[in-house]
């Protein structure tokens, strides 16, 4: 075999030591209380993009507990489902890889610390009926240029 095959299927085999998957349910904990889905943890070597259902076990989830996705560091995006009215302190401190959020037109308050150090954060869209803004809600979020704040808002930390 020449020098430039093996070089080759060893790249090849490198690569494919790699999961390209995305995370999913199985990365996340969470709790079911009255009929309805908390998320509370997440696995902190869940990477990529993560899409939370609607539903888990037949019931809506509703929200985003304290610290939920802190140091998640490789998740680069997450999309929660419309069903989600509260995201709570800190829920994706240290999410360092997250480029982008799209926060559910439910929210109403975005906590203290809820998305401060997503460095690579580039775009938000807070939604119209957010009234409340949280102290550090995006410190150190170096890379974001731009940020929306509706007319709805009454109080910044």
């Amino acid at each position: 075999m020449s020098a430039a095959a093996t070089f080759l299927t060893s790249l090849l085999f490198f690569l494919a030591s790699f999961s390209l998957s995305a995370a999913d349910l199985s990365d996340l904990s969470y709790e079911i209380s009255e009929e309805t889905v908390a998320i509370t943890a997440c696995d902190p070597a869940a990477a990529g993009e993560l899409v939370i259902p609607n539903t888990i076990e037949g019931y809506p989830v509703i929200s985003i507990g304290n610290g939920a996705f802190r140091a998640c560091a490789s998740l680069t995006s997450v999309s929660l489902p419309d069903s989600v009215a509260g995201i709570g302190n800190s829920a994706f401190l240290g999410c360092i890889a997250l480029t982008g959020m799209v926060m559910p037109e439910a929210i109403t308050v975005i906590e203290h610390s809820t998305l401060s150090g997503c460095a690579d954060l580039i775009e938000l869209i807070i939604p119209g009926g957010v009234t409340a803004i949280g102290h550090d809600a995006f410190s150190n979020c170096s890379r974001l240029t731009g940020l929306l704040i509706p007319g709805e808002v009454t109080s910044i930390g």
